[in-house]
């Protein structure tokens, strides 16, 4: 995986090995929730 600059013995699955190689490919930063209602809203989903 150096083309990914990831280590497969990081992860327990191949799903989500690949779903970290597609957010540092796509460069996409997934923020962590800031207040309690929009942890609430995505709970209630």
């Amino acid at each position: 995986m150096e083309y990914y600059e990831l280590d497969p013995s990081h992860y327990v699955s191949a799903p989500s090995l690949s779903w970290d190689g597609m957010l540092k490919m796509s460069g996409v930063r997934i923020e962590l929730f800031t207040n309690m209602t929009m942890h609430d809203f995505t709970e209630k989903a």
